[in-house]
């Protein structure tokens, strides 16, 4: 076994399930048609998890807005506020802390990305 036939690459069969990866369109996936598949792979996560959590923190930020306002209505008598406030804390610091470490998350990456 020479040199040569270290070299020899296989060609895609056809309608082979990775011929989505072969870029150039030569028949052959080379390593750097799998690393650049992968980095967009890689980027494609990290958007849709990016986009997750940004609707995680809207419907956060409309829950603590939704039950200020209803607390606030005739609906909720006086006399049952003492009760509900305790609970109130608890589940507005929460959304708070789901919102701020949202917004420092992102302020972070764009000062790793330098953007």
């Amino acid at each position: 076994m020479g040199v040569d036939d270290l070299t020899v690459q296989k060609k895609l069969e056809t309608d082979s399930r990775f011929a989505v990866h072969d870029l150039d369109g030569d028949g052959i996936v080379s390593d750097e048609e799998l690393k650049r598949e992968e980095r967009m792979i890689r980027i494609e996560n990290a958007d849709k998890m990016a986009d997750q959590q940004r609707i995680m923190c809207w419907v956060s930020l409309a829950s603590v807005v939704t039950s200020v306002a209803l607390v606030m209505t005739p609906f909720v008598p006086v006399s049952r506020m003492e009760t509900i406030s305790s609970l109130l804390q608890t589940f507005y610091v929460s959304n708070f802390a789901i919102i701020g470490s949202f917004m420092a998350t992102s302020a972070w990456s764009k000062v790793k990305n330098g953007n």
